[in-house]
């Protein structure tokens, strides 16, 4: 009713107009007009979210998403669409459907694309609340750890430079070859530990961390149950013949990088090896032959078992004549 007064009230303004309107008769008919057409939203329900300034604006019809079918309130698709605030609903108020969509959001209206690189909230809270420093992939070496490293091969070094002047001291004196390779296993021994250390990573399983042999994760880690990776089976032990033909050439190809002594203890070792070896098969092959008891056991075993026919014979007696049948 409100409407339609304003209507006629607007339409009799413009009917007493003079026939020659002033410069003002425009703007008083443009306001005549828009204040009955904010009468007339008001009266269908309350404006759109979007001012009726802004491009692109249309008013929804009848059934129309977010309007019902008498064009007021709720449609039958839900309350209330993107841009159409329905009947009832205070400026700002947010419906169900805005609910869902800003369930994830903080107090800030912030959402997870909002948090930052880290996805952390507002209240320092997510997945990974520590800083992008903080975390183990992002920490660089331990100089604790490689401290310690370095003491170590330390040690290592100098011990295996004790290990080479006992080896030349009993080369020279000419020490029995058991003694050399217990030496030679220790050095080796040495030797293998430092080469582990020099290849270690500082930080277990990033390839930017060296050559170094990647370690299994522990028992919270995927993969393996808190077990690293399996090292080697047990090797084959090579026959003295094959280690000998292995050391001879392991001495030419010493010689050819320029280590000459080290050439020659290999050499002498590997001559002493096949020295002991054809030592053995000498004698293996002066002792008593194999097989040597088995003919005297095979001929006891058969005059056993004639003395065993004869004592049946004497005990069976002289055979009776049969009669003919």
């Amino acid at each position: 009713m409100l409407g339609k007064l304003w209507l006629t009230l607007a339409v009799g303004l413009l009917g007493v107009l003079p026939d020659d309107p002033p410069a003002d008769a425009g703007r008083v008919r443009a306001e005549a007009e828009l204040a009955a057409e904010q009468q007339l939203i008001q009266d269908r329900g309350g404006p759109d979210e979007r001012r009726p300034e802004e491009p692109g604006r249309r008013d929804r019809g009848p059934g129309e998403r977010g309007r019902g079918p008498d064009g007021r309130g709720p449609g039958p698709r839900g309350p209330g669409g993107p841009d159409m605030r329905p009947e009832g609903r205070a400026p700002g108020e947010r419906g169900p459907r805005e609910g869902r969509r800003m369930q994830n959001r903080g107090p800030d209206d912030r959402g997870p694309q909002d948090r930052g690189p880290d996805n952390r909230g507002p209240d320092n809270r997510g997945p990974d609340s520590r800083g992008p420093g903080d975390r183990p992939q992002d920490r660089g070496p331990d100089p604790r750890v490689q401290e310690m490293r370095e003491r170590e091969m330390q040690e290592i070094e100098r011990h295996l430079d004790e290990l080479r002047n006992r080896k030349r001291e009993l080369n020279e004196r000419q020490a029995p070859g058991q003694e050399v390779e217990a030496v030679e296993r220790a050095m080796g021994e040495a030797e293998r530990r430092l080469q582990q250390l020099r290849n270690r990573p500082n930080r277990p399983g990033r390839p930017e961390d060296g050559p170094g042999r990647p370690q299994g994760p522990g028992p919270q880690g995927p993969g393996f149950q808190g077990q690293g990776p399996q090292g080697p089976g047990p090797q084959r032990e090579l026959p003295p013949q094959e280690r000998a033909e292995h050391l001879q050439v392991a001495a030419r190809h010493l010689e050819a990088a320029g280590f000459p002594d080290l050439a020659h203890e290999t050499r002498q070792r590997a001559e002493r090896m096949m020295r002991e070896q054809a030592e053995r098969n000498d004698r293996r092959r002066e002792g008593p032959p194999r097989g040597g008891d088995e003919g005297n056991l095979r001929q006891q075993l058969e005059e056993l078992r004639r003395e065993l026919r004869e004592l049946r014979s004497e005990l069976r007696g002289p055979r009776e004549p049969q009669p003919p049948r």
